[in-house]
């Protein structure tokens, strides 16, 4: 009988101890941040919500003070968030600079975020750092719209299978575009296909 009794209670300590070590493992377990880039914006933050809203979010990156970018006459509010390989781009509303006040600025909505990293992917797996032949690949060779954007020397790739995501490639050195235009719509062998995509915008 004793024998039993003490085997019953070694049985239900060591069942104890087994919870205890779990339970201070996964309290000590580091949180999993998901990054992941989702058609509204990313898996912890979506274009329209509240600028302010950065705030309050535990981000586990160094993540820069609001700044002001300004040109053409308009302002704007920027933020950095740094990763260990790379940085991502939050901007708010566009505001006349004259008319810029503290309302404004607490009001502002996220409507852009730009993504240079290569931490940071589509469901699909198209990330920054890929080949224009590999983007074409993810994007099951769908018809892709092409656009140099003149002043920023940058071409500017959207596909209707992800309407609210733009990819951004360098202009080659090799493209001669006759056209003082802003803005000049390419054809897709503009692009050689060993392009690397520099930045995936999210508007």
């Amino acid at each position: 009988m004793k024998l039993r009794f003490f085997s019953k209670v070694f049985s239900s300590l060591g069942m104890l101890a087994y919870l205890l070590v779990g339970c201070q493992t996964e309290s000590g377990r580091e949180k999993v941040w998901d990054l992941h880039i989702q058609d509204q914006g990313l898996s912890f933050i979506s274009i329209g919500d509240r600028y302010t809203r950065l705030d309050s979010l535990d981000i586990p990156y160094k993540l820069t003070e609001t700044a002001y970018t300004q040109e053409q006459g308009y302002i704007w509010l920027v933020r950095e968030m740094f990763l260990d390989s790379g940085k991502v781009t939050f901007e708010g509303n566009y505001f006349k600079e004259e008319s810029l006040n503290e309302t404004d600025i607490q009001n502002s909505h996220l409507n852009r975020i730009r993504i240079e990293s290569p931490q940071l992917s589509l469901p699909n797996g198209i990330k920054t750092g890929m080949t224009f032949k590999k983007l074409k690949e993810k994007l099951n060779d769908a018809e892709l719209e092409l656009i140099l954007l003149n002043d920023y020397n940058i071409i500017d790739i959207s596909a209707p299978e992800v309407s609210n995501a733009h990819f951004l490639f360098p202009c080659p050195d090799t493209l001669s575009v006759d056209s003082s235009s802003i803005v000049v719509q390419l054809p897709p062998t503009s692009l050689p296909e060993n392009s690397l995509m520099e930045a995936i915008v999210i508007l």
